[in-house]
């Protein structure tokens, strides 16, 4: 054979396997281009969305933080005073500050039970929204405790205690109590046999963590420990009032015809003290005398009493109007308050470094909050919740929030 022939076979092999290596190549570059446009198809649609989604979350995170932002400015404007928070619909007007997306904030709304306000915050970010409602609320600063001893309080038997507010309902009966008669200690509440509770029993704790036991046989509910002096009784903005008010210039002791801020009436006695501050350092009423109180709504009658006080067998103190809240004692002591036996009370009773005694047969309507507190048999009290909502803390409380459809 040919040696030339041979060689021209032997190049001509290559170039044909190169050929179909070619060919391969062009399927498998065509295949991966198929390939690659239907990933892009199906990861561009995908991309777009994850990308959406995020701006989603950010948006909530940016309504998120609005809501904290409208509380805390809601806490401050009533640290000074600028807000009230007592309209049905409160006008308000928060935008956000640098570093926050969220739109402005014109209203506050109260819901139907009186307590809690609502907003809505939409918050924003690229194109994406997310809109919150959240519900808030003003804390008692007398927590739900109508009946307070900080130490212990003591229930004898025979008792019954009820809830109303007296806004709603001047007189009650029985048969409106709110089931609301709530009763609370940090470190000992006892309840003896045969009492009638519309309410539960509030443990707290002492200041060493420890709380109570429970009563046996009455509905009860562990809190955190309750604030004995919630209103500053001593060293806060309660005490600074009893430094204003022991002022002849500042009181009406001298109007009401009040000596040496002290009342003392004897058997039979009557006195009348019309709305007004008093500042008191013993109050005692003889048996079957009359203390008439005159306040209002608009001037409620405030007693400062830094001392005892004592109401004999029989006597009484007479709210004019029948309202508790029109009627105020404030005491700074650690001297006793005693109401003696077949007393009415109405009104606030706020002592809480002093022992509360109310003695047996007495008609007790309204708040009493003492660093002990017995309540001898055969009592009926009616707490007014209406006194627990007058003392609301500055500090607003996020109750509870949700995420709205745009």
């Amino acid at each position: 054979m040919n040696p030339i022939e041979i060689l021209r076979r032997s190049r001509s092999a290559p170039h044909a396997r190169q050929g179909g290596a070619l060919v391969i190549c062009l399927l498998l570059l065509g295949l991966l281009s198929f390939f690659a446009g239907s990933v892009y198809r199906l990861t561009v649609p995908e991309v777009a969305s994850s990308i959406y989604q995020r701006n989603e979350r950010m948006a909530f995170y940016n309504a998120e933080a609005g809501v904290q932002y409208i509380i805390s400015q809601l806490s401050a404007g009533l640290k000074t005073g600028a807000l009230k928070l007592t309209s049905a619909v409160e006008r308000v007007n928060y935008t956000a500050p640098e570093g926050y997306q969220f739109d402005p904030v014109y209203t506050l709304t109260r819901l139907p039970n009186n307590k809690w306000m609502t907003f809505v915050v939409t918050g924003r970010f690229e194109k994406a929204a997310a809109v919150i409602q959240a519900t808030v609320s003003r804390p008692r600063l007398l927590t739900d405790a109508g009946i307070f001893g900080n130490i212990s309080l003591t229930v004898q038997p025979n008792n019954e205690i009820f809830s109303y507010n007296s806004n709603d309902t001047p007189a009650p009966l029985e048969t409106d109590s709110t089931h609301e008669a709530n009763i609370g200690s940090n470190e000992l509440l006892s309840m003896l046999n045969n009492i009638f509770l519309d309410g539960i029993c509030l443990l707290g704790e002492s200041l060493f963590g420890v709380e109570p036991l429970p009563p046996s046989g009455y509905p009860s509910e562990d809190v955190d420990r309750i604030e004995p002096d919630p209103l500053g009784a001593r060293n806060g903005p309660l005490g600074s009032l009893f430094n204003y008010y022991n002022n002849p210039v500042r009181n009406n002791n001298a109007a009401a015809g009040i000596a040496n801020n002290a009342i003392n009436l004897h058997n039979h006695d009557v006195m009348t003290l019309p709305g007004g501050v008093y500042y008191l350092t013993s109050l005692d009423l003889g048996s079957g005398s009359t203390l008439k109180i005159g306040g209002t709504p608009d001037n409620p009658t405030v007693i400062f009493l830094h001392g005892p006080m004592t109401s004999q067998p029989n006597s009484d103190i007479n709210v004019t109007n029948g309202l508790p809240t029109n009627f105020l004692i404030y005491s700074d002591a650690s001297d006793e308050i005693r109401i003696q036996p077949n007393n009415d009370f109405r009104g606030l009773i706020y002592a809480p470094y002093a022992s509360l005694r109310f003695q047996p047969g007495g008609s007790l309507y309204g708040v009493f909050w003492g660093n002990t507190a017995i309540l001898l048999p055969n009592n009926d009290i009616f707490i007014d919740l209406a006194l627990l909502d007058d003392f609301l803390s500055t500090n607003v409380r996020l109750e509870q929030w949700k995420q709205l459809i745009e």
